[in-house]
Parts: C-alpha cells; sequence; structure tokens
C-alpha cells in the first residue's frame, strides 16, 4: 500500500496512559512510507520536523532552517511578541516588527501596554536609530542623568570616542588613543 500522509494516535508511558498525535505526509513523487511532519505529545508540547522534548520546537535534519511571520499582502506589517507576567500578575509585552510602511526592523522595549514607542530602528539601508527618529545620523537619545555614548574601535589602531552629560563637566567629549 503507498499512503501519501496520515495520523497516528500513539500511547505515551507506562499501562497505556497517555496518548501523543503524529501526522505524517510523504515527499512529492516519493513510494516510500510517511515521514512524521508534527508531534503533539501527552503533555501538550509540539514539535514540527522534531519529536518534542520542550512545549514548541521546530527542527530540520538538513538545509535552512526558516521560521516565516508574514503575508505578502501591502502595508502588513508583522511581529513577534514576547508576553509574560510579573510576580505581581501584571502583563509585560515586548515586541520585534517589520515595518512594511517605513521600511524599519523595529524592536519595541518590555511595557504593560501595547502601543510604546521604539527602542531601536534599523532601516533598510542599515541606519540604526536608538530612541529616535532621526533619518540621517545615528542618535542614541536618553532621559537619564548621567548618559554617554561610546564608540570603540577594536582594530590594530586603538582610538575610541566618548561623548557624555552628567560627568564632571556637563557635556564633556573625550577622545581616546
Amino acid at each position: 500500500n503507498n499512503y501519501f500522509a496520515q495520523i497516528d494516535s500513539l500511547t505515551e508511558g507506562t499501562g497505556g496512559v497517555g496518548g501523543s498525535l503524529r501526522f505524517s505526509t510523504t515527499a512529492n513523487a516519493s513510494t516510500t512510507a510517511p515521514t512524521t511532519r508534527l508531534t503533539i505529545s501527552s503533555g501538550g508540547d509540539v514539535g514540527i520536523g522534531v519529536t518534542p522534548t520542550d512545549t514548541h520546537q521546530i527542527g530540520k535534519t538538513s538545509g535552512n532552517l526558516q521560521l516565516r511571520i508574514g503575508t505578502s499582502t501591502t502595508s502588513i506589517s508583522p511581529l513577534v511578541r514576547f508576553q509574560g507576567q510579573t510576580s505581581s500578575s501584571v502583563n509585560r509585552f515586548a515586541d520585534i516588527q517589520l515595518d512594511t510602511v517605513n521600511d524599519l526592523l523595529s524592536f519595541f522595549p518590555p511595557s504593560q501596554f501595547a502601543n510604546v514607542s521604539s527602542a531601536l530602528d534599523i532601516s533598510s539601508t542599515g541606519l540604526t536609530q536608538i530612541n529616535s527618529t532621526s533619518t540621517t545620523a545615528l542618535e542614541l537619545i536618553t532621559n537619564q542623568s548621567a548618559s554617554s555614548l561610546r564608540l570603540k574601535n577594536t582594530g590594530s589602531i586603538v582610538a575610541d570616542w566618548i561623548m557624555q552629560s552628567g560627568g564632571i563637566t556637563a557635556g564633556d567629549l573625550a577622545f581616546y588613543n
């Protein structure tokens, strides 16, 4: 018999207690038995391409592994949201978003609210904006009492420059060699 796809229910553990589901398919134009593609364990762990040992796992035995989130629909800006709760049960969110309208990859800081300003934007030209909306220069904007920006050369010529506010003299600019 040639099977193109199958779904199996499997018993896990001893005494026939607990079960898992296994979804299998065959490759295009293949006459071999189906290969397991997705498994849901009795504990609710999900594995795509692997037998799950954790909540959600995706694996591949060869080639590049890709996880794609989004659509080819115009002006849709997909995001990945990280969500958790503090010890006092306050929700926190942190997002990474592809802003297709402004052509930016944006990183949003942890917040109790979903609509906060991005903390870091990277444009398609490589321009990096940190807490800024500048489109012509690298800017770091903070509201701390002692803020600094340091650029360090890690090459053979050691030269650093630091711009600092809130130091011994407000607005210090120091060069090191």
